[in-house]
């Protein structure tokens, strides 16, 4: 694995998240992109908690950059297709995948054998 892209693996409890969202603060600091830890905290932190709530999996975090963008990936052990949710008024959950799409300049997730990668791609002009 190259300095463009680095991973690391969580538990699936509900401690992860906070550790997933240090990760990637970590990583974004070595890459010096603080530009975009706000948005990537998020996202890692909407990826990781379904993948501990809904995936009921441990999961693995990775990040990439490509030249101004940076994907973040959640890969956990659950196939079940991630979609997004009208959250009622009051509701105090059902939005993660609306704020990552609102967030990133582009989302989605892919079906792999053991369980699915979900995605968001965040750039400088986002």
């Amino acid at each position: 694995m190259s300095v463009d892209e680095i991973e690391r693996a969580f538990r699936g409890d509900t401690a992860a998240p906070a550790h997933a969202r240090n990760f990637v603060v970590d990583v974004l600091g070595l890459w010096g992109r603080p530009d975009l830890i706000d948005d990537a905290m998020l996202i890692v932190s909407e990826l990781s908690t379904n993948a501990v709530l809904h995936g009921r999996s441990e999961f693995v975090v990775q990040l990439r950059r490509n030249g101004s963008n940076v994907r973040i990936e959640v890969i956990d052990d659950s196939g079940h297709e991630p979609l997004p949710a009208t959250a009622e008024q009051l509701a105090t959950s059902g939005r993660g995948l609306s704020l990552i799409a609102a967030v990133s300049q582009s989302w989605g997730f892919d079906l792999i054998a053991d369980g699915k990668s979900v995605w968001a791609e965040l750039s400088a002009t986002v």
